[in-house]
């Protein structure tokens, strides 16, 4: 006999109405077992209910905050990109200028001519990050839209 086995005959034993309920103590053990594993299967469901409930909580939060990173990124690549517009304008017009001026002798304008060709090149580079953070936030505020009524 166990602990728990002894301490339901000690009920039992002093209880008439639990005598008079169930006639005989292994009834009443057996109803009393019953009843833990009903508790136990009760206390592991809501367990369980609470951390899918919690783990969805979490999962949709990190795309609340994967959509405010990508809206974060996007501002920055639209910045970067507006302040390398400037820069590539102004270096397009200097080498406007040079060429009107000197025509096809190179040799006097290389530096303008260096710095339109790399501008041009980091320029591809922000419209690049522009299309790639555009997309980005784009995906994730659908996304987001579609699971944050979950939380």
């Amino acid at each position: 006999m166990n602990l728990s086995e002894i301490n339901a005959k000690i009920q039992y034993e002093k209880d008439p109405n639990l005598q008079k309920r169930f006639g005989s103590f292994e009834k009443y053990f057996e109803f009393q077992q019953l009843q833990l594993k009903r508790e136990s299967a009760w206390t592991y469901g809501k367990n369980l209910s609470d951390s899918i409930r919690e783990g969805v909580k979490d999962w949709v939060t990190g795309k609340a905050k994967d959509k405010a990173n990508a809206e974060a990124r996007y501002e920055a690549a639209m910045q970067a990109a507006s302040a390398m517009n400037k820069n590539y304008d102004a270096a397009l017009a200097e080498l406007q200028t040079k060429y009107n001026t000197f025509g096809d002798d190179t040799s006097k304008y290389s530096d303008e001519l260096t710095a339109y060709t790399d501008l041009k090149s980091a320029k591809f580079d922000t419209d690049l990050e522009v299309k790639l953070a555009r997309t980005h936030f784009n995906d994730a505020n659908e996304f987001y839209g579609r699971v944050s009524y979950m939380v």
